[in-house]
């Protein structure tokens, strides 16, 4: 059984964090999907690969992040590997040949590092051998660099790990995406004269340094600032990592909401104030610097 009605040329990956890199090697799918009368495919997978062995540092974007990105670059079509030990320790010809009997594949675009099948035996090479045979392409796309270094997930991973938002932002070329459901919680925010929204922080994905940071949020179709802190309240002895944003000049009730927060860039650390007076005077100071 076909999973999809139309030919596709498949983007292989993990594409964690969509990075400038991925984003180039799914417009060239896109271009040869559109050169041969095809749709243009990005797998990935559901979970973290990594995390099946015991050594994940976390994902740059949960996959509910990674599918709106990819919705956002034009991508419909996605094909899911599961992180599973079964699934994992299928042969790269067992991979291959399940992901031909699911679609009708046109040619494969991949990274020049691409790995597949158990103990990561499949390569770029092997694949184009494999779509030689079976009169298809395979075209492995050039590494992308931005200021002389090789853009990569694991250098977007250390980015975050330092708090270095906007420099992140700039290798993934959109925003740094925090997706949850806001939930009830103090409201101490409120009787400060500055309101907020709770998140609960994905703890699948890589874990951002702990800080206040600057951001942004679309609501019916218009766009908020916003001042988010990352990581624990210690004025209030609460140490769980949560994500907690004011959005100025939104006033209306989000609760039981799913919503995109977006970051922007570091702003300060995060503080243990003395009162609430001190907590609002900073917090005054935090909104005159995103205005």
């Amino acid at each position: 059984m076909k999973y999809l009605s139309v030919p596709v040329v498949l983007a292989l990956g993990f594409f964690d964090s969509l990075h400038l890199g991925h984003r180039k090697l799914i417009a060239r799918a896109q271009a040869r999907a559109a050169e041969c009368g095809a749709e243009a495919a990005v797998f990935t997978f559901r979970g973290d690969p990594a995390a099946v062995f015991g050594h994940t540092e976390g994902t740059v974007l949960s996959l509910k992040e990674r599918l709106i990105r990819l919705n956002e670059m034009g991508i419909s079509a996605v094909v899911f590997g599961e992180a599973s030990p079964a699934y994992l320790s299928r042969s790269p010809e067992e991979f291959l040949r399940e992901l031909d009997e699911r679609y009708e594949i046109r040619g494969y675009v991949c990274g020049g590092d691409y790995r597949y099948g158990k103990n990561a035996a499949g390569t770029a090479v092997s694949l184009a051998e494999y779509a030689a045979a079976r009169g298809r392409f395979c075209e492995v796309a050039e590494d992308v660099t931005a200021d002389g270094v090789r853009v990569s997930t694991s250098a977007v991973r250390e980015l975050l790990k330092k708090g270095d938002v906007a420099a992140a932002n700039r290798l993934l070329v959109a925003p740094y995406p925090v997706f949850g459901r806001v939930f009830e919680d103090r409201k101490v925010g409120r009787t400060l004269g500055f309101p907020t929204i709770n998140l609960r922080a994905d703890p699948e994905k890589t874990k951002l340094k702990s800080a206040v940071y600057t951001g942004h949020i679309a609501l019916n179709g218009k766009t908020y600032r916003a001042i988010v802190n990352y990581g624990a309240r210690p004025t209030f002895g609460l140490n769980e990592t949560l994500v907690e944003a004011h959005i100025d000049g939104f006033s209306g009730n989000l609760y039981g909401e799913d919503v995109l927060l977006c970051l922007d860039g570091y702003l300060r650390e995060i503080c243990a104030f003395h009162t609430k007076e001190e907590l609002s005077l900073q917090l005054k100071r935090d909104l005159e610097a995103i205005r």
